[in-house]
């Protein structure tokens, strides 16, 4: 009996690791996904703004070549 209770004490000490990396690994999940958001945000905007530019400089350019 003893051999098992140990054994049980030692696989409740591998669950409790293990739920902690589970909480650390969701945490950074969360962080991770907010701050792809982010990223994607501002992407987005840059390439609105580039294809503003581009659509600026073809008028400007087909202007001055007629």
């Amino acid at each position: 009996i003893e051999e098992l209770c140990s054994k049980r004490e030692e696989l409740s000490r591998q669950i409790q690791q293990e739920e902690e990396e589970k909480e650390r690994l969701q945490h950074d999940i969360r962080v991770l996904s907010e701050k792809l958001s982010r990223v994607n945000e501002s992407l987005a905007q840059r390439l609105a703004a580039q294809a503003t530019f581009d659509r600026t400089i073809a008028e400007t350019q087909a202007a001055y070549t007629k």
